[in-house]
């Protein structure tokens, strides 16, 4: 469990390669409110992960997101609001997301982009969702975009 581990660090700009999150399951909130993070490594490991609500939340300088293995996530209140606040994701950081939400598979509740807090329309309109690569596999996959 590494939940709250970084919560509210606003002085936190990086996060270190070494850490091993290979065998956490509960990830939430794990840098919530870290305003001054600008990037995710490749290194963070989410393919045990079951929760990873709020997790990136009120990263507000966050720009640059790798794809994530959410495939043992429960879709639902377990992502809600994973990128809530993050107002600076580059489109390829977006594409990522979409892709992750792919990969998670698990259906509860809804599988509604809204749920993960990143189809804000001031920030990230529809149309600019709509044309990133991966939009088409993302509806295939049976997710909806939602405010």
């Amino acid at each position: 469990n590494v939940s709250s581990m970084f919560q509210n660090c606003l002085n936190l700009t990086t996060i270190p390669s070494s850490i091993d999150t290979s065998s956490a399951t509960s990830m939430s909130n794990m840098f919530n409110g870290c305003t001054s993070l600008t990037s995710i490594p490749n290194t963070i490991d989410t393919s045990l992960a079951t929760n990873v609500s709020s997790m990136f939340s009120g990263c507000s300088s966050l720009t640059t997101i790798p794809v994530f293995d959410l495939r043992k996530v429960v879709i639902g209140s377990n992502m809600r609001n994973m990128f809530s606040s993050c107002y600076n994701l580059t489109d390829t950081s977006l594409d990522n997301i979409l892709q992750s939400c792919i990969s998670a598979t698990r259906y509860a509740g809804t599988k509604t982009l809204s749920n993960i807090g990143v189809s804000n329309k001031n920030y990230y309109p529809v149309s600019r969702i709509q044309a990133l690569p991966h939009y088409q596999d993302f509806i295939n996959a049976g997710w909806t975009i939602g405010y």
